[in-house]
C-alpha cells in the first residue's frame, strides 16, 4: 500500500510482511470491518486477533462504532483519505496512522464521531504492539492543498516511518495523544497523575469506611486546541460534590471529582491562546461558549452546549482526556479538581494576579460566585433593603460576606440564619448584624426584603419564601435532590407581590465577576480567607466528605505541593 521505495522492515512485533499491501484482506479480517471499537480492543488484549489486521480493519472505511455510526469512506485507495468519520488532522500538520506492512502519513477531515473514546480506548491499544519510530512532522507544503482546506480528496502517500503524533477529533477539537518508540499503553496519553475518583454513587457514610472515593494513578491527555493543561494548587470541597457522591445529583461514573479549584498554565494546546504559561487561573463549573442562546442573557440562564458537556461528562470542546488502565474517567463539571493536574477547555478558567493566593482563588470559582452572584447579579438589592441569607455553608457565608460589603452604600441589615450556633457567631463576625435559627425567625416574624436561600434543601427553601416580605425577592441557588418538592402558597406570591428567582452559579458570567470579587478583596472589603476553614491533602478526601456531611467547617480546601 506503499507508493515510496523505502526498504520494508518487519521487525516491529504484530507488523506482518506482505509482498503488495494491495492485495485484499483475508476474509476473518474483513469481518472485523463491522465489529465495534471496543469489541477490537478486548479481542486485540486476548490476543484473538493481531495489530495488522486491527489496521486493517480500521483501513477498510467501514469499521462501525459503538453508536453504529460506521467510520465513512475507504482507506483502501491510497490516493485518497480525507474522508474518515473521527479523524481530523492538526492545522497545517500530517498525522500520520501505521499500516501493517508499513507507515502513511493521511490528513483527513470529515463527520465527527460521537464515539471518540471508543476510538480512543483502541489507539492506546494498538499503542503496545505497534511499536512507532519517531521522526518530524512532514511540513505543510507536503500536504495536498484540498486536504488543508478540508477537501475530501486529494490525499495521498508521504513516506514510509513518518510518525509524529495521533490525533483523534472531538466533536468541535482535537484530541493528542503523542507516540513514540516502544511506546505502552499507557503512554499514549501524555502525563501520570494523581486524583480522586468517584467509584460508585450512593455508597452509605461513614465515607472514610466505605471509600466511595478512591485516590488513583491516572492517564491525562494532551490539551487541544482551545484547552490548558493546569497544575492544580488548591481545590475546595462544595456540597455539589458531596451531593454526586451521595446520589442526590447523580453523574456518570467512574468520575474524576472537583469542580473548584486554582491553579497555574503549564500547557497551552494546539493553536495559542489569550492566556500565558505560568499563569495562575480560576477554574469554573459550568463554561460560556459565548454563543448560545443561553449566553446571550447575560449570566441569567446556563451555557447551553456547557450543561450538555457537564451532563456527559464531558469538556466543553467534547470527550475526554482521562484513562485508568484502558478505562475512560468521566470529567466533572468540566474541571476535575481533585488531582494533581487537569486538562479543561480555556472558557473554564479566568487568569487572576499572582497575589491572589491559590486557596482564595479556588473559592471564587464557585462559593463566591454563587453566593455573591446571587444577590449582584440576582436580587440586586436597592437602597435600605434587608438581605436575608438563608443556609450558612460556603456559598451562603460568601453571600454573607458580599452583603456585608454592600452595608456602607446601601444602608442595610444582614441577617443570617442557620441551624448550628458556630455559623450563626461567624456570620457576626464577617458582618452579619442579626442572627437567628429557623424556628427563631418564625417566632418573630423577621423578614426581608431580599432573601438568599443556601442550604438546597426543601426546609430553607420554604424557610426562606416565607421570611420574603411584601414585594421582595427570594433568590434560591441551593441544589436539592430533583425529586425533592415544597409547599408555597400561590396566593401568598400574588396578594403581596412577592417573587422567587432561581440563580445556577450566582446567574454569573465568570470572565467578568471574577475580576470585581478580586478587587473587592484587595480593597479589603471581602475577606475571602474567612471562608476556608482548613487546608487538607488528597489522601483524606473521604473523611473530609464526611466532615462535609456533618456540617463541620465551611470550605475544607485540598492543597497541592
Amino acid at each position: 500500500m506503499h507508493s515510496d521505495n523505502t526498504p520494508h522492515t518487519a521487525s516491529d512485533p504484530g507488523v506482518e510482511n506482505s509482498a503488495d499491501s494491495e492485495t485484499a484482506m483475508r476474509p476473518e479480517t474483513a469481518e472485523l470491518c463491522f465489529t465495534p471499537a471496543r469489541e477490537l480492543a478486548r479481542a486485540l488484549r486476548a490476543r484473538e486477533v493481531s495489530a495488522t489486521e486491527v489496521v486493517r480493519a480500521l483501513a477498510c472505511g467501514m469499521h462501525p462504532l459503538a453508536d453504529g455510526s460506521d467510520m465513512g469512506g475507504s482507506l483502501r485507495n491510497p490516493a485518497s483519505f480525507c474522508n474518515v468519520v473521527g479523524f481530523r488532522p492538526s492545522p497545517g500538520r500530517v498525522p500520520s496512522w501505521p499500516v501493517a506492512d508499513g507507515w502513511f502519513t493521511m490528513a483527513v477531515q470529515g463527520p465527527l464521531a460521537r464515539s471518540v473514546d471508543d476510538v480512543a480506548l483502541l489507539l492506546s491499544v494498538l499503542a503496545g504492539p505497534i511499536r512507532a519510530a519517531r521522526s518530524p512532522w512532514a511540513s505543510p507544503a507536503q500536504t495536498s492543498p484540498n486536504c488543508r482546506s478540508g477537501s475530501r480528496a486529494g490525499c495521498g502517500w508521504r513516506g514510509r516511518r513518518t510518525w509524529g503524533e495521533c490525533w483523534v477529533s472531538d466533536r468541535d477539537g482535537i484530541v493528542q495523544w503523542p507516540c513514540s518508540s516502544g511506546a505502552s499503553r499507557s503512554s499514549v496519553f501524555s502525563m501520570k497523575i494523581r486524583g480522586a475518583v468517584l467509584e460508585r454513587i450512593g455508597a452509605p457514610a461513614p465515607y472514610v469506611e466505605s471509600t466511595p472515593l478512591v485516590v488513583d494513578e491516572l492517564d491525562l491527555g494532551e490539551p487541544g486546541p482551545g484547552e490548558i493543561l493546569v497544575r492544580i494548587e488548591a481545590a475546595g470541597l462544595c456540597h455539589s460534590d458531596l451531593s454526586v457522591v451521595d446520589g442526590n445529583r447523580v453523574r456518570p461514573v467512574p468520575m474524576l471529582l472537583g469542580h473548584e479549584a486554582a491553579g497555574r498554565i503549564e500547557r497551552i494546546g494546539p493553536g495559542g491562546s489569550d492566556l500565558r504559561v505560568g499563569q495562575r487561573v480560576v477554574m469554573t463549573f459550568l463554561p460560556r461558549c459565548g454563543d448560545c442562546e443561553g449566553c446571550a442573557t447575560n449570566g441569567r440562564t446556563p451555557c447551553v452546549p456547557g450543561s450538555v458537556a457537564n451532563n456527559a461528562g464531558e469538556l466543553l470542546g467534547g470527550g475526554r482526556r482521562l484513562l485508568r488502565g484502558g478505562e475512560t474517567i468521566q470529567h466533572h463539571l468540566g474541571v476535575s479538581g481533585f488531582a494533581t493536574h487537569a486538562v479543561v477547555d480555556r472558557r473554564s478558567v479566568v487568569p487572576v494576579d499572582d497575589d491572589v493566593p491559590p486557596e482564595i482563588a479556588s473559592v471564587l470559582g464557585c462559593a463566591v460566585l454563587t453566593g455573591g452572584g446571587a444577590l449582584l447579579n440576582s436580587a440586586k438589592p436597592g437602597q435600605g433593603d434587608r438581605i436575608m441569607v438563608v443556609g450558612l455553608g460556603g456559598v451562603g457565608m460568601a453571600a454573607v460576606l458580599v452583603a456585608a460589603s454592600l452595608r456602607k452604600d446601601l444602608g442595610s441589615e444582614v441577617i443570617a440564619v442557620d441551624t448550628l450556633p458556630e455559623r450563626l457567631s461567624l456570620a457576626t463576625e464577617l458582618g452579619a448584624t442579626q442572627v437567628y435559627t429557623p424556628v427563631q425567625l418564625a417566632e418573630r416574624g423577621i423578614v426581608a426584603e431580599v432573601v438568599v436561600e443556601a442550604a438546597g434543601n426543601v426546609r430553607a427553601f420554604e424557610t426562606a419564601v416565607a421570611a420574603t416580605a411584601a414585594g421582595g425577592t427570594t433568590v434560591t441557588v441551593g441544589l436539592p435532590n430533583p425529586e425533592a418538592r415544597a409547599s408555597i402558597s400561590p396566593l401568598g406570591l400574588v396578594a403581596q407581590g412577592r417573587s422567587i428567582v432561581g440563580s445556577y452559579l450566582g446567574s454569573a458570567v465568570p470572565s467578568r465577576d471574577i475580576p470585581e470579587y478580586v478587587r473587592m478583596w484587595r480593597e479589603g472589603r471581602l475577606p475571602v480567607e474567612r471562608l476556608v476553614s482548613s487546608r487538607i491533602r488528597l489522601g483524606d478526601i473521604n473523611h473530609a466528605m464526611d466532615e462535609l456531611a456533618a456540617g463541620h467547617g465551611l470550605r475544607q480546601v485540598i492543597v497541592f505541593d
